[in-house]
């Protein structure tokens, strides 16, 4: 996703690319890219020059133009997985502007990846793309899907072993987890 910033209760979706893949569950291999979408929309509200530094996404480019409901819901068919680096971040404009991201199952290559532990000094994916060989002008949602899939793809090592970063996400995903808040309690409890 790109936005006017990055407060979902203010700011707003501008841009949206989906890249559906094949993948071995097993073995988190890559297979091919089957169909993408990539659609700009209108806010409603001029886009802070600040976000278009960024993301190069300006006033004109969006004006009239909305995101097509209906192609991303059947472009979503069938998905297993929605993928994102910083999928707290995209959830959190996605779910209220397409409801349907809300009902599927999410993984976040951000944080369910310890790249850490691989020896990568950052997560961010300008700099996952620059530690596997590569450079990519980022910031527009479209090349940041196909940068992060080719991240996806590379070996990392974990636990003595290489395997693919998506194998890693898609164990991680997979696995049960929890979120517990203690609303009211004293801090030191």
């Amino acid at each position: 996703t790109e936005t006017t910033g990055t407060d979902p209760a203010v700011d707003k979706l501008i841009e949206l690319a989906v890249v559906v893949f094949e993948y071995c569950h097993a073995t988190g291999t890559v297979g091919r890219v089957l169909d993408t979408y990539d659609g700009l929309e209108d806010p409603g509200v001029p886009i802070p020059p600040s976000s278009t530094a960024i993301h190069g996404i300006t006033d004109a480019m969006v004006a009239g133009r909305r995101i097509d409901d209906a192609a991303v819901a059947t472009l979503l068919q069938g998905v297993g997985l929605v993928i994102a680096h910083n999928a707290g971040f995209d959830r959190r404009f996605l779910e209220p502007r397409l409801p349907l991201f809300a009902s599927l199952p999410w993984g976040c290559s951000w944080q369910e990846v310890p790249w850490s532990e691989a020896g990568i000094e950052s997560s961010k994916l300008e700099y996952l793309a620059y530690r596997y060989g590569f450079f990519y002008e980022g910031h527009r949602a479209e090349i940041d899907c196909r940068a992060l899939l080719e991240v996806l793809r590379r070996p990392f090592e974990q636990d003595g072993a290489a395997v693919t970063a998506l194998k890693v996400l898609l164990d991680s995903a997979r696995a049960p987890s929890f979120r517990l808040w203690a609303a009211g309690s004293p801090f030191e409890s």
